[in-house]
């Protein structure tokens, strides 16, 4: 408990409230996630946000959730592929193989929420178990060698801008 003291219109009064602290499964402000390229936080902050989101979710919103969770992943990967693609990521098949065994992952958890061979309760525990752990080693080093790799090439592009 922790006093808390409240002046309104001069007149001072003290209420014990309880402090809470309110856990969230993935911190955004975490400043590991910072990876320093925008589109990357940007994408990463709305998954956290997601994650988070079902964590606390009703039953009746749990479904809904996982399908935007679903579809914003699958076009997360989607859009960091084309990345390293583009941009001449040197590992990309390892990085492109986790992304497919995560959404393949995400794909048979809702086939088996839609069957109801797993409850949304199982669901839950097994994503609040499963996900904070493979984000937070993902982006510290997948996602981390593809920032630092597109920050490189942005420095050399500055420099070569320089020159000219």
């Amino acid at each position: 408990m922790e006093l808390c003291h409240y002046t309104w219109q001069n007149r001072t009064s003290i209420f014990q409230t309880q402090v809470f602290t309110m856990s969230l499964l993935i911190d955004p402000s975490d400043p590991r996630y910072q990876l320093g390229v925008p589109s990357m936080v940007e994408t990463h902050n709305e998954f956290i946000d997601l994650v988070n989101q079902l964590e606390k979710a009703e039953e009746t919103e749990f479904i809904g959730l996982f399908d935007q969770l679903l579809q914003h992943t699958e076009d997360h990967f989607a859009s960091e592929n084309e990345l390293m693609k583009t941009y001449g990521f040197p590992p990309i098949h390892i990085h492109m193989e986790e992304h497919q065994r995560v959404l393949d992952e995400l794909r048979q958890l809702k086939q088996d929420l839609t069957s109801g061979s797993v409850s949304i309760d199982a669901a839950r525990t097994n994503l609040a178990e499963q996900l904070p752990a493979w984000f937070n080693q993902h982006i510290m080093t997948m996602d981390g060698a593809l920032a630092s790799h597109l920050k490189a090439l942005q420095v050399a592009t500055d420099a070569l801008k320089k020159e000219d």
